[in-house]
């Protein structure tokens, strides 16, 4: 313990530079940037639709026979691009999905044009990787065929 506890503080003229703050500006947006995206992607994967829609292809016959058994997110940490606007009756997300004998982008987007309506789907397709696209839109597995609508 060599040092006085009761030396001078060091000079504050380098804290007070304001070339010094703003020359670290950038790095603390691009890393409050990254976290926001971050945060935000976590949301839309752990949302309901996102959920529903692996379920909705796990269970479908078309999925099954191109991708296989155990369809999940295609990449480590996946990426949903899109929107989920469910208040404003809009959602188009697009994300990669894996099974075990094949790969593929799905891409789910459903409207609701009044707030006490149902949602309608426009677009449920499946890409794979061989660059063939099926529609996954057929009558006989839609859950909500038959329904009457609220109203």
């Amino acid at each position: 313990m060599t040092r006085r506890s009761d030396r001078d503080l060091p000079p504050l003229s380098r804290i007070n530079n304001p070339y010094y703050t703003w020359r670290h500006l950038p790095i603390v947006l691009v890393i409050v940037s990254a976290a926001a995206f971050g945060i935000f992607n976590y949301q839309k994967i752990n949302h309901s639709v996102v959920n529903s829609c692996l379920y909705a292809l796990r269970v479908h016959p078309l999925a099954r026979e191109k991708l296989g058994d155990e369809i999940y997110f295609r990449d480590r940490i996946p990426w949903i691009w899109g929107s989920i606007d469910s208040l404003h009756g809009e959602v188009d997300v697009t994300f990669g999905v894996k099974g075990k004998s094949g790969k593929g982008v799905m891409r789910f987007r459903c409207v609701r044009s009044r707030g006490d309506e149902f949602f309608h789907t426009e677009v449920w397709t499946l890409n794979t990787e061989d660059g063939r696209a099926y529609d996954l839109m057929e009558a006989e597995s839609d859950p909500m065929e038959g329904v009457a609508s609220i109203g």
